[in-house]
């Protein structure tokens, strides 16, 4: 029978009753250095370990902080090449622009705000450059809307602007102040640009006719219609269908009678048929 060895220890206090007895196996305390020795090896091998990573942590670091830099270096470089490009496309819109303003000029709609003087292309950009560019086309949008351009009947012109023979037989001439396409009794006619209508109703020679005011100085008029579709101070777009192809009025015949008119006066609608 194997026997073992135990050490007593004694903790005595102030008082004589507070003294307290424990007794420790022999092998605790033989091991003891063992223990100790073998916990000063694992907090030694954390803190190696803590600072192989730190180091690397440092390393990674410094390689990111130098990375940043090339990453901001190069999109300096980027933004600069893009801001050139983005110039240059600027300067051919505002060509493109200054080209369409012309147009419109020669169409009589006059541009009141001095763009000119807002901005000159050849400059750096920014945040007010897009907002002039924005405005500037806005506005010419609008103007291109409120242009009679095309044709409010796609049928065979049957007559053409200026002086012809008396439709109705006879001697003598008159002067057609439009162009006269005809076709079918009921086809939709629309209107050539955004307007307000002005009148829908009996306009003596024209019969049922549909009067639309585009602003900038510039009225249509489509006449003859059998009935129309839109009623007097309604806002109409381009294409919307404004009456329907008749023969009322002064008419020789099922079609649409198609009047502009520029500040009172007519003018030649052929002029505006196509954009040359």
């Amino acid at each position: 029978m194997k026997h073992h060895k135990y050490l007593t220890l004694f903790i005595v206090g102030l008082e004589r009753a507070s003294t307290k007895r424990i007794v420790v196996p022999a092998n605790l305390i033989k091991y003891f250095y063992h223990y100790l020795a073998c916990a000063v090896i694992f907090l030694f091998s954390i803190f190696t370990i803590s600072l192989v990573i730190f180091s690397n942590y440092h390393n990674v670091k410094s390689e990111n902080t130098v990375l940043l830099g090339k990453i901001e270096s190069i999109q300096k470089e980027t933004e600069i090449i893009d801001s050139n490009n983005l110039c240059e496309k600027l300067n051919l819109i505002d060509r493109n622009l200054t080209g369409i303003n012309h147009y419109l000029l020669e169409r009589g709609v006059q541009d009141n705000a001095d763009k000119s003087s807002r901005y000159t292309p050849y400059g750096d950009y920014n945040v007010e450059i897009i907002n002039y560019y924005y405005d500037y086309t806005s506005d010419v949008y609008h103007a291109l809307r409120s242009i009679p351009l095309g044709t409010p009947y796609n049928g065979e012109q049957s007559s053409g602007y200026g002086y012809r023979t008396n439709p109705f037989g006879g001697k003598g001439g008159e002067f057609h102040t439009g162009i006269d396409f005809k076709g079918e009794i009921g086809d939709e006619i629309r209107a050539s640009a955004d307007g307000c209508v002005r009148s829908a109703d009996w306009y003596g020679g024209y019969g049922n006719a549909v009067v639309i005011d585009h602003g900038f100085g510039h009225s249509t008029i489509y006449g003859h219609l059998s009935r129309t579709n839109v009623t007097a101070g309604q806002f109409v777009e381009a294409g919307d269908v404004i009456g329907f192809l008749g023969s009322t009025g002064r008419s020789t015949g099922p079609h649409v009678h198609y009047e502009i008119r520029k500040d009172g006066y007519d003018v030649d609608p052929s002029e505006f048929l196509s954009i040359e």
